[in-house]
C-alpha cells in the first residue's frame, strides 16, 4: 500500500471490478496496477502501476525478462485534477527502477503532460498490431 497527500494506492482484490488480470500480475510478478483511491471520500479514481513488457513485441510478459512500463488510467470524472501525476510519481518512486517506460498514444495529450511532469522524455514510436501507434516515453532515475 502506498499513500500520497490525497491518495491511497492499494493492491487489487477479487472484489474490485475489472481488476482480475491485474491481480494475477501481482501474484505472478510481485508488481502490477494499484487501485487508486481518494483518501477524502474513498472514491476509486483509477489504477496506476507497473507491468513488464517484452522489449521487442511490447506484449505483457512474466519474470525478469520484461521492460517495466509505468501506466495510468483514471476515470473521466477524476481527470485533470493532478491525481495521475501524484499516483504515478508515488509508484515510480516505490518501484525505484533505474529505467521505466510509458507507452502513450500520440493523440493522448493529457497522458503526455503527465509523462512530462514526471520528467519522462519521448524516445521514439512503436506500432502494435491490433492496437495502433504509441510513443515510448522514457523515465530515468
Amino acid at each position: 500500500m502506498l499513500t500520497t497527500e490525497r491518495l491511497l494506492l492499494r493492491k487489487p482484490t477479487v472484489d474490485d471490478p475489472d481488476m482480475r488480470f491485474h491481480l494475477e500480475q501481482w501474484e505472478r510478478n510481485g508488481i502490477g496496477k494499484f487501485v487508486v483511491v481518494r483518501r477524502a471520500d474513498a472514491a476509486v479514481v483509477g489504477r496506476v502501476g507497473v507491468q513488464l513488457l517484452h522489449p521487442e513485441t511490447w506484449q505483457t510478459v512474466d519474470g525478469d525478462d520484461g521492460e517495466p512500463e509505468l501506466g495510468w488510467t483514471l476515470r473521466p470524472e477524476y481527470r485533470g485534477l493532478g491525481y495521475a501525476t501524484e499516483a504515478a510519481r508515488a509508484v515510480r518512486d516505490w518501484y525505484a527502477a533505474p529505467h521505466l517506460v510509458s507507452l502513450i498514444p500520440p493523440d493522448n495529450l493529457a497522458s503526455q503532460a503527465v509523462a512530462r511532469r514526471l520528467d519522462a522524455v519521448p524516445r521514439g514510436s512503436i506500432h502494435l498490431p491490433d492496437d495502433g501507434t504509441y510513443v515510448v516515453w522514457e523515465h530515468r532515475a
